[in-house]
């Protein structure tokens, strides 16, 4: 069994430490003092109907365990592959390392928290084979911190979805995609750059080069991660910021000016959460100016603007309230 430590930085050709024979997919788990969690999404893997894959596990410099949950799994399965970054560098960079060495002419990525059913493998395989389609997602269950449960029938983009992506945002989960290694050569990894949506950028460079196709049936089990800096405000805020600034020509150059301004709206909200009345003031500001009938944007700058923060957020609790009643009230 091979398990490799180095230092990326000093490696010009990392193919070389792929040692398994050429699969036809190949399987990308990152993880990060997940050893109470990564076993099962490596079991989940295991019990792939679809067996011709190779299975690259990328350690982001655990402090826990993780590692001998892994070598334990190796020892039992040499399609296995483990590497360790000498220093922690994210979750993107953890992809790209196991995207860099990959020999797989299909590419699937699952999160470490994240389950796949027995059959996502190859129920995407027979789909993606036998379309034009350069990357593909499927249907998922959705666990949120409470334990709650629900099927995601917010998106169900096909084709080409480039503006879908920019109007709506994204649903699509990284645990959910298949990619063509072809296609991935074209636009490259996962911008390391970013603090959060990491997945929404690379979902965007993914459709201005490639059709996208959608199974509609529940393949994965999508935990929602509370930790971690995309869930938390000020890095949710920052990632927003730099995809708005990465994609606004596109905005302009399809007319899409009043999505813009949803999404500018939804910087403020993550500002709020920040305490930054600074940057909520300039995204309101910014929400108005390219859709000036955008009325939320105004209520908020006001408030804030005249109230403060903490104010604003008391008034919108009062109002959530009212509304949840009235709600109740109207189901009973």
């Amino acid at each position: 069994m091979h398990v490799f430590y180095f230092k990326l930085n000093k490696i010009k050709n990392m193919k070389e430490f792929n040692m398994n024979k050429k699969a036809t997919a190949s399987v990308i788990i990152p993880t990060y003092n997940r050893a109470h969690l990564v076993g099962r999404a490596i079991q989940s893997v295991l019990n792939q109907t679809y067996q011709d894959f190779e299975l690259i596990i990328v350690d982001d410099a655990s402090t826990d365990n993780t590692e001998d949950v892994i070598k334990e799994f190796q020892q039992k399965d040499n399609r296995i592959i483990y590497l360790k970054h000498d220093q922690n560098k994210g979750g993107s960079a953890a992809r790209n390392t196991g995207i860099k060495i990959s020999k797989g002419k299909y590419i699937a990525f699952l999160d470490s928290d994240d389950e796949w059913f027995p059959e996502k493998l190859e129920k995407q395989m027979n789909y993606i084979q036998s379309s034009n389609y350069g990357f593909m997602y499927c249907n998922m269950i959705i666990n949120d911190k409470t334990n709650n449960t629900k099927k995601n029938l917010k998106i169900d983009f096909k084709d080409d979805i480039f503006i879908d992506l920019l109007k709506n945002g994204s649903g699509i989960c990284t645990s959910a995609l298949l990619v063509k290694q072809s296609l991935l050569e074209k636009v490259g990894g996962f911008d390391e750059s970013l603090p959060s949506y990491q997945d929404y950028d690379f979902l965007l460079r993914l459709s201005q080069k490639a059709k996208c196709g959608f199974l509609d049936e529940i393949l994965l089990f999508y935990n929602l991660d509370e930790n971690g800096i995309s869930k938390t405000a000020p890095g949710k805020m920052e990632g927003r910021i730099k995809i708005l600034s990465k994609y606004f020509k596109y905005y302009i150059e399809l007319d899409l000016k009043k999505y813009y301004s949803k999404h500018c709206y939804g910087v403020a909200g993550h500002a709020l959460l920040c305490g930054d009345k600074k940057t909520v003031l300039k995204y309101c500001k910014e929400s108005i100016l390219y859709n000036p009938l955008y009325i939320k944007s105004y209520f908020e700058y006001f408030i804030v603007s005249v109230f403060g923060i903490e104010n604003f957020l008391k008034i919108r609790e009062i109002k959530n309230t009212v509304n949840n009643k009235g709600e109740n009230n109207r189901n009973s």
